[in-house]
């Protein structure tokens, strides 16, 4: 009997056991949310400590001289070279300067420039014809354009050949009013010498060179002189031959002939058959000076072209008063005498100008800043 009360009590002994046990570890319902908030933190909350543990937008710097960077990280680009520019050139003054004939051969002194700097304030460029023993002429004072370029033309005042006794030009800066002798040194300068300024004056000043020609005359002027004595015996004759005058009209043909080829040339005779050469020029002859001046301008191949025209045209205008010489009829020879008369002038005006011109540039000289 007690073991039967025994096997029925003990299973609801252990049942109330079990269930104090399980009731004494579950949690409180009242004290649950208490015990939540305290141990369990809220999805604010974990953001909220997430945000404040987590790093900031800004980076700490490292340090770029030990940093290393990773085989990932894209190499930096060199920045494209900026090209220099290439350096200007300050526009370098430079100019010519020389001798040219205004009343008479050289007495005139030119001078252009260009690209000059302004003088310091209070001060301006003058200018100095230096003589062969060195004293000096002043020119005046050089005024500039507002471009830097200048131009000068200074006569002598008694229309010396100047030519003569200078080779030399320089610039200086002066006072602005000018001063009468340099005081400074040579800011510019330029001139003739050796054998460019022999030749100068062979051709504009005096002749001491072989051959020698008449009273020294200088190859230029005595080119000059000689054609205009023939184109005037070319006048003589048409005026001889508006009067009637034939034989008179002969000599002024035979003289035409002479004065163009020199006593030296195979052309020279006694053409009218009166029993003399006659020559009324310095019988040095145009052929003579023409063919002088080419030899003493022989780099310039301008000068020779020129020589050999006068040449040819003088040949032809000798041909034609030969034939005029020989006319018996007066209304002929007067017709052939226009003719001429027209020769003659285009003689002049062409290649003896233009012989004559070249001539000119070989007395002037390039102007530059002076060492």
């Amino acid at each position: 009997m007690k073991y039967r009360v025994l096997v029925v009590l003990f299973p609801l002994l252990l049942a109330t056991a079990c269930g104090t046990a399980v009731e004494s570890t579950a949690p409180d319902a009242t004290q649950a949310p208490a015990d939540a908030a305290t141990s369990t933190p809220t999805a604010e909350a974990a953001a909220t400590e997430e945000s404040t543990l987590a790093p900031t937008d800004t980076p700490e710097p490292t340090d770029a001289a030990t940093s290393t960077p990773t085989a990932e990280a894209a190499p930096t680009e060199a920045p494209a070279a900026t090209p220099t520019p290439a350096p200007t050139t300050a526009p370098q003054t430079s100019g010519t300067a020389g001798f040219q004939d205004n009343l008479a051969m050289a007495d005139q002194f030119v001078l252009n420039l260009s690209s000059v700097p302004a003088p310091p304030d209070g001060q301006a460029y003058q200018g100095w014809l230096v003589s062969d023993d060195g004293t000096t002429t002043s020119v005046g004072v050089v005024n500039l354009n507002p471009d830097g370029s200048a131009a000068l033309e200074w006569n002598s005042p008694g229309s010396e050949n100047l030519l003569g006794h200078h080779a030399r030009f320089e610039i200086t800066l002066e006072v602005a009013e000018g001063s009468t002798s340099p005081t400074g040194q040579a800011v510019l300068a330029g001139g003739l010498e050796g054998e460019t300024l022999a030749n100068a004056r062979r051709l504009f000043v005096k002749n001491e060179g072989e051959p020698a020609t008449p009273l020294d005359t200088a190859l230029a002027l005595g080119l000059g002189a000689q054609t205009d004595v023939a184109v005037q015996h070319v006048q003589n004759a048409v005026n001889a031959a508006a009067i009637g005058a034939l034989p008179e009209m002969r000599i002024h043909m035979e003289h035409v002939v002479n004065i163009i080829e020199g006593a030296a040339g195979p052309r020279f005779g006694d053409h009218d058959g009166n029993g003399v050469a006659e020559n009324p020029g310095d019988g040095f002859g145009v052929i003579g000076y023409s063919s002088q001046i080419a030899q003493a301008l022989s780099d310039q191949q301008s000068v020779a072209a020129a020589a050999v025209e006068v040449e040819t045209q003088s040949a032809t205008i000798q041909d034609k008063a030969l034939e005029i010489l020989t006319l018996e009829d007066l209304a002929t020879a007067t017709a052939q005498l226009a003719e001429l008369s027209a020769l003659a002038d285009q003689l002049k005006a062409g290649p003896i100008a233009d012989l004559y011109g070249a001539a000119q540039d070989a007395i002037h000289f390039e102007v530059s800043t002076s060492p």
